[in-house]
Parts: C-alpha cells; structure tokens; sequence
C-alpha cells in the first residue's frame, strides 16, 4: 500500500474475508499510528488481525527511561493499542519471539476474535537465535484452552419454548459466520422452517430471494423485516450484540411480543442490555449449534401456516423499491434504485465490498441483494471514512483476483484514492461506484 492507514484496513478486511487471519507490517512512528483507525475497527468487529510494528532499538528507546521519546521516531504504541487489542507487547527479549507470536495469533483467533499487536525494537530485530531455545507459548498452562459448556437442561428449556411459540423467529448475527456455522444455520432453518432475520454483517448467509429470509431489522431497515420482527413470539438470537441501531434505542419494545433466547460468546455483551430474556447461553456459536442441533429430536413441529403467510405477504407488501422515487430534487436517479440495477447485473461470484458510512451505507446494506453464498465484507464498529478501496484491494486478492465490486461516497473515497495508484499497479478487476 501507499500508506499504513490503508495496510492496516487491509489486514482487518483479509482476515473479515478469509474468516482466519489478516496481518500487516509497519514501520514505527508514524508508521503503527497510522494503522491504528484498521486496528480499531478490527477490535470493534471482532476480526482476527495481527499487526506488526518496528520500533527504535531498546537502549534508545526513551518509554524505557521515562522520556517522551529519546530515539529516532519513536512512539510508545503498546500503550496506545493496549485497549483496542486482545494482546500488545513490546518484545524485549529475542528468545521470547516465538512465545509472543504464538500467543499473539492463539488470542486472535480464539474465542471473541480481534487484533493483536507485536512492537519489534531494531536491535531485537536483529539478533541470532537458536530456534531449539526459543520459549514456546501452551495455551492450556496459562488456562487459555477452557471453554464454557453448552448445558443440556437449558437447550431442553429452549426447546420447550420454541416448540409453545406461534411466530418463531431466528436473528443471526457476525457470530454466525465467524464461527463458520452457516450451513449449519441454514440447515436449522429449513428444517424447522423457522423465517431468519440477519444483522448487516451477516448479510449472505441467506440471499435476498431465499423464501425464508426476512431482511435486516432495525432504524434503518426495510419496513417488512421490522414487521415480522415486532410481530414475532419467539427469538432466538445467535451471535449479534444487539446494537442500538437494531433495537432502535429503546430495548424494553425490541420484540416485545416474544420471549427471547440470546446466545453470544461474551457474557457481558448480554449483560449491557435492558431486555427481558427468558433464557441466555454465554458460549461460541461453534459449540452451541451443533449442540442444539443434536439434540433436535426434542422439537415438535407446529403448524405454522399463517405466520409463514404473513411474513410472505408483508415481504411483497413492503418491498424497499417502493420507498424509491424516480428521481431526487437534482434530478439524478435514487440510490435505492440504482443497487437494485447493479445487484440484477451481478452474481454469486462477486465479491461486494460496501460503505459503512454516508448515503453510500444505506445504498449498500439495505438496497444491494446479495446472492445465497456471495462474499460481503464491511465495516460497521468505526465506519471510518476512506475504509473501501483498502477493503476491496485486499479482499480482492484474497479472492484470487475476482471481480470485486465498491460503493465509496465521494468524501470518503479522499481519505486514501492514493491507494488507485495500486489497484492500477496490480491490474486489480475493481467496480468502483462513487
């Protein structure tokens, strides 16, 4: 890349694609500052990325001597990416390099996934080692390898009140795909026939033309997915933290119709909210699933024929070209219709890399459909600016080189359009829409 801020973004992204591990190299200084907004929004999207950073050599290093800075260019970034990483370190010791790295690539890619930082000082760089010495890191010693249990009795419980429930909905969120639970997903869903709801970031699991996919609720959202949502008696909700953007700032109406079962991997993130559950898991996705998918002799199926009808109907009542106008007070064409076109021009095979920020957000998450199965990488934690065309590089290699489309908003596009200089080096096929 032409610059950090754009590496950074890309490892965040390449590990989002991938569902494993993105990874960049910086130089110190300037260099880690400026990957710190890629760093950040892989910490708030829960993206496993490992971001490595040089630094002066350790008798220079003025952090060691209680001085601002003493060497050239140096910034004490471990303190700086300490609250937005799972781990950060500074490596003092040469013979600690594999332990830190191990470590630092276990954390990212177990449990609540997210960034880790390594800050490599010059003279450690550079040091001889003999491999055989080098420290090894044993997740199971320092009780890192624990994982709650799935609890028989409450899936029995779960059951008991998706087997009572008229209007049964299932809202799947990021968790879902970084747990690699999306056949598995499908397969619940259409074994039991249950209509499936998706957070932004989930977006492909399910294509828009799926008979049981209901669309993405919330502020902004299409008027059915809302509706089904808010007329629904049960939900259970699989790996979303429930945002305010969902529950639209007001957590005690959020379904408020349906008992609801929240399944997520961080206990706090259930705690955070007003809502009344009738039941909570604090697991992985990649544990509870196939759990409550072995236990599924326990379901009874119901019959459910008017809430299908209903949830079919409102779909078609209230599509979202409908909230369209032919054109806009500049006399351009609306934006909404506009994704409608390119997603009737696109396929499978395309990659999709949408804004997360501006007009360009709603364009891209609300009116674009995506197929069954199609790529979808965005940023929703940062919504920083200037955050697509690095996604797009990085997610189009990591593609093999497919056709890889953008929305970008015109000032966000400024924030790096140096990085075109670089999708022309590599002769990268991008659509890029402004």
């Amino acid at each position: 890349n032409l610059n950090e801020q754009a590496s950074g973004i890309c490892a965040e992204s390449y590990g989002q694609y991938t569902n494993h591990l993105g990874a960049c190299l910086l130089t110190t200084g300037p260099g880690a500052t400026n990957a710190v907004t890629g760093c950040a929004g892989a910490w708030l999207d829960s993206t496993p990325a490992l971001y490595i950073s040089g630094q002066c050599k350790t008798e220079q290093m003025g952090q060691l001597k209680g001085l601002r800075i003493y060497g050239a260019q140096e910034v004490a970034i471990v303190p700086v990416v300490k609250p937005i990483t799972k781990y950060a370190v500074t490596v003092l010791d040469p013979l600690k390099i594999r332990y830190h790295l191990e470590k630092a690539v276990y954390l990212a890619t177990h449990g609540r996934r997210g960034p880790v930082w390594i800050d490599v000082p010059l003279d450690v760089q550079g040091a001889h080692v003999e491999e055989q010495l080098l420290a090894e890191f044993d997740p199971a010693s320092e009780g890192l390898a624990e994982k709650p249990v799935v609890s028989d009795a409450e899936l029995r419980t779960l059951y008991e009140l998706l087997n009572q429930s008229k209007r049964p909905v299932i809202l799947i969120g990021h968790g879902v795909i970084a747990s690699a639970q999306q056949k598995a997903i499908r397969k619940m869903a259409e074994e039991f026939q249950i209509p499936v709801l998706t957070t932004w970031r989930a977006k492909g699991v399910f294509g828009d033309e799926e008979p049981l996919y209901m669309g993405c609720p919330g502020i902004p959202a299409p008027r059915y997915a809302n509706y089904v949502l808010q007329n629904a008696d049960f939900v259970l909700i699989l790996g979303t933290r429930l945002n305010p953007a969902i529950t639209a700032f007001d957590e005690p109406h959020f379904a408020f119709m349906a008992k609801k079962v929240m399944v997520d991997i961080e206990q706090a993130e259930i705690d955070k909210l007003s809502i009344p559950f009738a039941l909570t898991f604090a697991n992985d996705l990649k544990d509870f699933i196939p759990a409550m998918l072995a236990q599924r002799s326990l379901y009874k199926p119901q019959e459910r024929a008017d809430w299908h009808a209903y949830c079919t109907g409102i779909k078609v009542k209230y599509p979202l070209e409908k909230e369209a106008q032919p054109y806009d007070n500049e006399g351009k064409t609306d934006g909404y219709r506009f994704a409608k076109a390119l997603s009737d021009r696109s396929g499978v095979s395309d990659v999709f890399v949408g804004s997360s920020s501006g007009r360009t957000c709603g364009i891209s998450h609300m009116a674009y459909e995506l197929k069954q199965g199609q790529d979808f990488v965005t940023s929703m934690g940062i919504g920083s600016m200037g955050w697509c065309i690095p996604s797009a590089i990085s997610c189009c290699f990591a593609s093999g080189k497919r056709r890889t489309l953008v929305l970008e908003g015109d000032g966000s596009l400024q924030s790096n359009i140096q990085e075109l200089a670089v999708i022309n080096q590599y002769q990268l096929p991008l659509k890029l829409f402004i």
